[in-house]
């Protein structure tokens, strides 16, 4: 039994979603009929929010893993990044630009400049076959779906939306995409809540585990003061700040600064939520018979009930409903070893009630197409404005060469893209690719940015 089974009701609503999408870029298809016009957009919907499915996932995880405290870590991080944005903005009014590429390239020689665009979009790239490998994942757990028949199409569809409505298309289905998700995560924590039996049960429910796992009773509550949480910290303020750092685009317009922290807390919200929710299992001769949603044999996800071991049903240090590992060469559970990746999905497959279940699929689409159509608006104009221009490869074709270009790139880097996901998808491990995109990406390109702080723009 696969964890959703969709209805003609269900294809219906996915549909019509996906046809708003549609009629979105194409109202707004004559707004970009040059390149200046398809990369920018003046409107008072335009919001900085860019949290899309990566965000969504890692969130879960953090809340999974950390309770509340991860909501601590992220708000450290969100006053860290404001603050250094602030910062950054009168940076890049004075020097007259808008985004970190274009500052680089005034304070810095061509070779540096260009070296750090193509660095940024091996990012992008990178980041965003991070996201089409993930939501392989997500799909796979939630319906069962193979590789190439679950995101293929809908990402072929993002980027011929994108390539119609340009930014300002991408400005409105935003907004449509971060309403839906929203509305979904308000949704299945209030049932989760109201369902655990209020806030006290749930923070029972949360010290009764840290108690069974060893642990202070206030461990999900309390950030503890260690090595391990100061690296924690400096990963999320190298990860989330960071990244939006040097994805941080000038706009005078844009005024949403205290909706971050709380969008954050939405998505945390449901990871901890999975921890506190008291998992059921039936006791039979010394067994404890759980339904374990696993990896088959088939490559497909589904349920599967076994009976482990249980010495006193009061002890179990089981995160909740957080899956167990399934080791598919011996079909036993993996001791200890949890998929947190899951954290905010088995909560939307738990609390919301089969004629909702929709919600938690479109949650994965928006979030999908959201990074997607971001990631590969910001891919494709780093490649024209930062390194074909500079380098002076599409001059002789002008700005219709320009629009060209971009168009054909964006549609290049969603061929990379996907091919670059398969190998992820083989060798899927979300937390060890964001240290890699850390370590590799992020930090050399912080670095840039900040040795070029103290240097004079070249037009000054």
């Amino acid at each position: 039994m696969y964890l959703i089974s969709l209805t003609n009701q269900d294809y219906f609503i996915i549909t019509v979603f996906l046809a708003v999408v549609f009629v979105i870029a194409y109202v707004n298809r004559h707004k970009n009929p040059d390149y200046d016009s398809f990369l920018s957009a003046k409107t008072r919907f335009y919001s900085s929010i860019e949290f899309g499915l990566i965000e969504i996932v890692l969130a879960g995880v953090a809340g999974a893993i950390y309770g509340f405290n991860a909501i601590y870590y992220v708000f450290i991080t969100l006053i860290i990044y404001l603050t250094l944005k602030k910062g950054l903005s009168k940076k890049y009014l004075g020097a007259k630009v808008n985004n970190f590429n274009d500052y680089i390239a005034i304070t810095q020689n061509k070779a540096v400049a260009t070296t750090t665009s193509i660095l940024n979009i091996l990012l992008l790239l990178v980041c965003t076959a991070v996201v089409i490998s993930t939501a392989f994942k997500l799909l796979q757990s939630l319906m069962g779906y193979g590789f190439i028949n679950n995101v293929m199409g809908l990402l072929g569809f993002t980027v011929m939306c994108l390539l119609i409505g340009g930014m300002i298309g991408l400005i409105y289905t935003r907004v449509l995409y971060l309403i839906i998700i929203f509305i979904s995560f308000i949704a299945v924590i209030v049932l989760g809540i109201n369902q655990i039996g209020g806030m006290t049960s749930l923070i029972h429910n949360l010290s009764n585990l840290a108690i069974s796992q060893n642990l202070s009773a206030d461990y999900y509550f309390i950030p503890q003061l260690t090595l391990s949480n100061a690296y924690l910290i400096a990963l999320i303020t190298l990860g989330l700040g960071g990244f939006r750092l040097i994805s941080y685009k000038l706009v005078p317009q844009s005024k949403n600064r205290g909706i971050s922290l709380l969008f954050v807390c939405v998505l945390i919200l449901p990871g901890i939520i999975a921890i506190g929710t008291v998992s059921s299992g039936n006791i039979i001769a010394g067994k404890k018979i759980v339904t374990v949603m696993a990896e088959l044999p088939d490559g497909q996800t589904g349920y599967i009930v076994k009976a482990v071991d249980s010495k006193d049903t009061k002890t179990d240090t089981m995160p909740g409903i957080i899956p167990p590992l399934l080791n598919t060469k011996t079909n036993l559970l993996t001791p200890n070893q949890y998929n947190y990746n899951l954290a905010n999905i088995v909560v939307f497959r738990h609390y919301l009630p089969q004629s909702v279940m929709i919600l938690s699929l479109l949650m994965i689409l928006s979030g999908f197409m959201l990074s997607i159509s971001s990631y590969m608006m910001n891919l494709g104009r780093v490649t024209v404005n930062n390194v074909l221009i500079p380098l002076g490869l599409i001059a002789k074709y002008g700005k219709i060469g320009e629009l060209w270009s971009l168009q054909v790139f964006i549609v290049g880097f969603t061929g990379a893209s996907l091919s670059l996901s398969y190998f992820f998808y083989n060798n899927y491990d979300l937390l060890l690719f964001i240290k890699l995109i850390i370590w590799i990406f992020i930090v050399p390109l912080l670095l840039i940015l900040f040795i070029s702080l103290f240097k004079k723009p070249s037009n000054a």
